[in-house]
C-alpha cells in the first residue's frame, strides 16, 4: 500500500498518484466528528457528490474501498447521511465497492470511549438493543487497518461470500 495525500474534494491534487492501481482506499473524514459539526458535513456534501471516486474511476481502478460509518445510528444523522450518500455514489460508479463501517475507531488520541465500553456491554446483553450495541461498538485502529489490508488483497476481493463485521461489498 502507498499513502497518497491530497484534497479528497479535488481529484487533481492526487490523480497522478493513483494510476496505475488495482485498489483505491478512500480515507476521508472530519476531525473529531460530532453533532455540532452538522453544518460542516452539509457544506461538504455538494462538493463530494461529483468527485467521490472520480479520480480512481478515471485511473481505471477496479476496486474502491470506502471508510464509512456504522449505519443506522441514533445520533449524528447528518454525518451518517453524508457517508451513506458516499456509499451510494461508490456503489453506482461501476467499480467494485467495499464499505468499512466502524462507528468509532480507538487509537492514539481517541481513547476516551474505553471509559464507556461497559455501557456497550450492557446494550449487547439486552435483546432490544443487542444489534445496536454490536453495530456501534468502538473498534481498535489496528483492526480497521487489518480489514482494509485484507479487503485490498486480490484473494479477499475474489471471495465475495466472506465478510467481516461492518464490511459490505457490492459488485
Amino acid at each position: 500500500m502507498i499513502a497518497v495525500k491530497g484534497d479528497a474534494l479535488d481529484g487533481t491534487t492526487f490523480a497522478d498518484q493513483v494510476a496505475p492501481s488495482d485498489t483505491f482506499i478512500q480515507l476521508v473524514g472530519v476531525a473529531h466528528p460530532s453533532p455540532a459539526k452538522a453544518e460542516e458535513f452539509r457544506r461538504g456534501r455538494p462538493r463530494l457528490r461529483p468527485r467521490l471516486g472520480a479520480a480512481a474511476q478515471a485511473a481505471g481502478v477496479k476496486h474502491f474501498i470506502y471508510l464509512s460509518v456504522a449505519q443506522p445510528a441514533p445520533i449524528m444523522q447528518t454525518y451518517v447521511d453524508v457517508r451513506a450518500e458516499g456509499e451510494r455514489l461508490a456503489a453506482s460508479s461501476g467499480m467494485r465497492a467495499t464499505f468499512v463501517r466502524p462507528w468509532y475507531v480507538l487509537g492514539p488520541g481517541h481513547r476516551w470511549p474505553y471509559a464507556i465500553l461497559p455501557l456497550y456491554w450492557l446494550w449487547m446483553l439486552a435483546p432490544r438493543s443487542r444489534d445496536t450495541g454490536r453495530r456501534l461498538y468502538p473498534v481498535k485502529l489496528r483492526n480497521v487497518l487489518r480489514v482494509l489490508r485484507r479487503r485490498s488483497e486480490p484473494r479477499a476481493r475474489d471471495d465475495a461470500g466472506r465478510r467481516g463485521a461492518g464490511v459490505t461489498s457490492s459488485s
